[in-house]
């Protein structure tokens, strides 16, 4: 069983080749109240020829202290790898950057527990796009 409860991939673009402070500030706020944590983090950039490159958020100076699982600093797991940059930086517009989170939703850590110890399973969890 996973030493985690519910998790989501989340992945989130932004214009330009860099995080802005708000973008920065909104991912440092994520978790404060305790129902999300950041197992894994990515950044990755399409510049303006289509090169992609990577960085985990652990490695971002702005943000490392930030990226905290309780008891410790965030290091990089590889929960977020190669292949996921790849996708991304397919699907990624030129010119831009995307935070990839993995989350947990500990909220939901006892209810996933309980599902998985009865043989429940996960059937989905749909993201709604505000329009």
């Amino acid at each position: 069983m996973s030493p985690f409860g519910l998790l989501e991939f989340l992945v989130i673009a932004f214009p330009g080749d860099e995080l802005s402070e708000q973008v920065e500030y909104a991912v440092r706020k994520v978790g404060v109240n305790g129902d999300l944590r950041i197992i894994d983090a990515q950044v990755v950039v399409k510049d303006t020829t289509g090169e992609v490159r990577s960085q985990e958020l652990a490695h971002i100076a702005a943000l490392a202290d930030d990226a905290v699982v309780p008891g410790r600093t965030l290091a990089p797991l590889g929960l977020i790898d190669a292949e996921d940059v790849t996708a991304i930086g397919t699907v990624l517009p030129l010119g831009s950057v995307a935070v990839a989170l993995l989350l947990e939703h500990v909220w939901a850590r006892e209810t996933a527990r309980t599902a998985h110890a009865s043989g429940w399973a996960w059937l989905a969890s749909i993201a709604v796009p505000d329009h």
